[in-house]
């Protein structure tokens, strides 16, 4: 995973201090994602650098933060609506790499989705150097009594051309590009590493403030890596444990037997809680599934009042089975984080109502957060079921 700073080099230089001012008070992502691009653009090599492409790379360095984990960029955020306009209408697939919706929308002729990127452009590239010219801004104002901050734009755009600051970059709107100051192209490149930790540190900030109450938030704003998903333990463990009890399918009911597992696929771990929203491999929010299933349920909360007291009790079964397994003890201690001394359950009522208790105090706030967050609700289809 990549590593997030909040200091940026060389703090007293005038390229320092003009980053932190660029960024802050930030009341949308866009500033942050605009700037994210052009530094992309740089470490490519470019200086003079297509408006298009850079706002492509804005799209794609926040589409799985917002498509594959759900995470609001806030009510009014317009690069969050623009995202969501490319999976729900022109239907672009929530697992497309960043490098694919980049194409995508290069090569796009969908009205819309030009007008959604224009509207981006209008505001964005001047808001960005905005604070290079503070001092011209209280010179106009002072002259112009009448000035509102719709003019800000043109005025911005006026004294960019001049080339008489040396601004972050010079605009061209006409040829749809910009060209990125000599010295400022040096400071990026040299501390590439650096400033883009600092800035996904500022990204992390904006999308936490945004999103308090989800969990691994530093960690969602960057594509999912294979090893993440790594579900090898689990799957030993249900193996074992099956050695030593009747394990069953918990949203069809079916055994995994040659005839079922022929007709439905071979068996798979299904995340209970969907794996993008608590981005963890613990063995309590895990349970065996057939493939066709798992994959009918992909990324959505299974309805809570008909799965989740079924989902305990095969979890309180499959506990009181691995504790007898001495290469599951590793393993185990994931149910460490349900309850502090729930190794001292055994297999009494009382120990099944306390593990279910507890269980179910980590499951519901973990699913209500999840729902608020925009996740869909599912049951298992009917054809897969016992009599189906």
């Amino acid at each position: 995973m990549q590593q997030l700073n909040s200091v940026l080099p060389q703090e007293d230089t005038f390229e320092s201090r003009y980053l932190e001012r660029m960024v802050s008070h930030t009341t949308a992502s866009y500033k942050l994602y605009w700037l994210q691009g052009i530094l992309q653009e740089v470490i490519q090599g470019h200086r003079v650098i297509p408006l298009s492409s850079i706002t492509a790379r804005m799209v794609s360095s926040a589409w799985f933060p917002v498509i594959y984990y759900h995470l609001s960029f806030g009510h009014s955020d317009s690069l969050g609506d623009l995202i969501t306009y490319l999976n729900h209408d022109l239907h672009v697939d929530r697992e497309t790499r960043e490098a694919d919706v980049q194409k995508y929308i290069l090569s796009s002729e969908d009205q819309n989705l030009k007008k959604q990127m224009n509207d981006l452009l209008r505001y964005v590239p001047t808001r960005l150097i905005r604070p290079f010219y503070e001092d011209q801004f209280k010179e106009y104002k002072n002259i112009h009594p009448e000035f509102k901050e719709g003019m800000t734009g043109d005025l911005i755009l006026n004294w960019n051309a001049s080339s008489e600051i040396d601004a972050l970059y010079v605009l061209d709107p006409k040829q749809g590009i910009l060209t990125v100051n000599e010295s400022w192209y040096d400071y990026l490149r040299i501390n590439q590493a650096v400033i883009m930790g600092w800035l996904n540190y500022k990204i992390v900030q904006y999308v936490q403030k945004h999103n308090p109450s989800v969990p691994a938030v530093s960690s969602k704003i960057f594509a999912p890596e294979p090893k993440d998903r790594n579900l090898g333990k689990a799957l030993k463990y249900w193996n074992l444990v099956s050695e030593k009890t009747d394990i069953q399918d918990l949203y069809t009911h079916r055994p995994f037997d040659e005839a079922d597992l022929s007709q439905l696929g071979t068996v798979s771990i299904d995340h209970f809680i969907p794996w993008s929203f608590v981005l963890h491999n613990e063995i309590w929010d895990l349970v065996p599934s057939f493939q066709k299933v798992n994959s009918s349920k992909s990324d959505r909360l299974p309805d809570l009042n008909r799965y989740l007291d079924q989902f305990c009790d095969l979890q309180y079964r499959a506990f009181v089975q691995a504790k007898k397994i001495d290469e599951l003890k590793g393993t185990m201690e994931d149910y460490l984080n349900v309850k502090e001394d729930i190794m001292l359950m055994d297999d009494s009522d009382n120990s099944h109502t306390a593990f279910t208790s507890a269980l179910k105090h980590t499951i519901e706030p973990l699913y209500q957060i999840a729902l608020n967050q925009g996740y869909d609700t599912w049951q298992c289809d009917q054809k897969y079921e016992i009599g189906g």
